[in-house]
């Protein structure tokens, strides 16, 4: 029973930890991409 409730707690721990680096990853690219679109502006102004 302990074991069974630690492997669930475990799982959750590892599904939040997930879905945290997705969300970095995802503002990362957002970010990069956002920062490509204001260079090529700038490219295009110039």
């Amino acid at each position: 029973m302990q074991a069974r409730s630690f492997i669930k707690w475990n799982n959750i721990d590892l599904f939040r930890q997930a879905a945290l680096l997705v969300g970095i990853l995802f503002m990362s690219v957002y970010a990069a991409f956002s920062d490509l679109e204001k260079f090529w502006g700038r490219k295009i102004c110039l």
